[in-house]
């Protein structure tokens, strides 16, 4: 029998953007072994934008529900007892989730700006505990930008054989594909396991052990989903048996987006080394980009790289570009690359050039 649920934590319109960073990384407190980690989380924030909320959601396998722990994000404490609000119970263990809203932490000056959000966990007890799937959940607040996203969270286990049908609720209004993201703990490399959404968008998963994210392309999305996890018959019996769902994540996003096309590449028929190509970039968008570089590719390697002004919609620049190869005949592959909010994006021209 499935045992345990998923709670839907978010189901929102906002404007703006998000961010979900996660980890699993499956390390062990307790006993003999180490009492103390830190998880770091690589976490980009969105420039240009206001955090208006951040949620940290905490899967842990342990013997028994409650304990004590020492719980930082960036230094500052958060909770000194895990008390769960879903427990799946296993046959000798349980897997259990906490959700915290962080956004305090994070909207301090000292953290608005970081690239990096750590989790520290310190635990002296006697039994042995695992920290599974640490995840973050960040909402930013802009005008470029309108999204849908939901957050199923709390802990699910299947054995081999069972189906779990999770409904997720998702706000609608939006016309725009989705990004379905499910957070695993797989038993074992023969553990198979089939996700589907709305009986359509379907993930085959195998060959995998201990946490895996899984990623769908959605577009059939309603008010009322149903996301249906099936933990495959074994072909031989594996130990422990249980598969540890943590998180269902459904987002959409309309961006108004910025453009960079390259309209313009002039350079000599024969060039010669130290000779320059001038490369005009207009942005064709609605909307100017955050950041924006471009690049000069010779043979898949990275031989030029300069940041590109930020240009207002209509607007246009011109970059020159050094040569610095070779005598012979050489593909040059010249790419915009430019975020916007979470959103990156790039556009590429190739040119045939014979070098003196």
């Amino acid at each position: 029998m499935v045992v345990g649920e998923l709670k839907q934590y978010v189901c929102e319109t906002i404007k703006g953007d998000t961010i979900y960073v996660s980890s699993m990384p499956n390390f062990t407190l307790g006993g003999l072994i180490k009492s103390k980690t830190t998880i770091p989380l690589d976490f980009t924030p969105i420039i240009n934008a206001d955090l208006s909320k951040a949620l940290l959601e905490i899967g842990v396998t342990a013997p028994r529900e409650k304990f004590l722990w020492r719980l930082k994000v960036n230094g500052v404490p958060i909770a000194r007892e895990f008390k769960p609000q879903v427990v799946a119970r296993l046959k000798n263990r349980i897997f259990a989730k906490v959700v915290y809203d962080i956004s305090p932490v994070l909207k301090s000056p000292g953290n608005s700006r970081k690239n990096r959000v750590n989790v520290t966990i310190k635990y002296e007890g006697s039994d042995r505990i695992v920290i599974e799937h640490i995840g973050l959940l960040a909402f930013y607040s802009c005008d470029d930008a309108l999204g849908n996203v939901s957050l199923l969270s709390g802990a699910l286990a299947l054995e081999p054989g069972e189906v779990a049908k999770v409904n997720l609720k998702h706000p609608q209004g939006l016309s725009v594909s989705g990004t379905l993201r499910t957070m695993l703990i797989l038993p074992n490399p023969k553990a198979r396991t089939t996700i589907s959404f709305n009986n359509n968008h379907t993930a085959k998963i195998e060959g995998v052990i201990g946490g895996d994210e899984v990623l769908l392309h959605v577009d059939n999305i309603t008010e009322d989903n149903v996301v249906e996890i099936r933990h495959e018959e074994p072909v031989t019996q594996y130990y422990p048996k249980e598969l540890l769902v943590s998180s269902i994540l459904l987002s959409q996003t309309q961006y108004n987006e910025p453009k960079l096309e390259i309209v313009d590449i002039k350079y000599p028929e024969k060039l010669g080394r130290g000779d320059k190509i001038k490369v005009t970039i207009a942005n064709k968008g609605v909307s100017k980009p955050d950041k924006a570089v471009l690049t000069l590719m010779v043979r898949g390697q990275t031989v030029f790289q300069e940041k590109i002004e930020l240009l207002e919609p209509g607007q246009q620049t011109t970059v020159e570009v050094p040569v610095n190869l070779p005598k012979g005949e050489h593909q040059l592959v010249f790419r915009t690359i430019w975020r916007k909010l979470a959103k990156t994006s790039f556009n590429e021209k190739r040119i045939n050039v014979n070098v003196d």
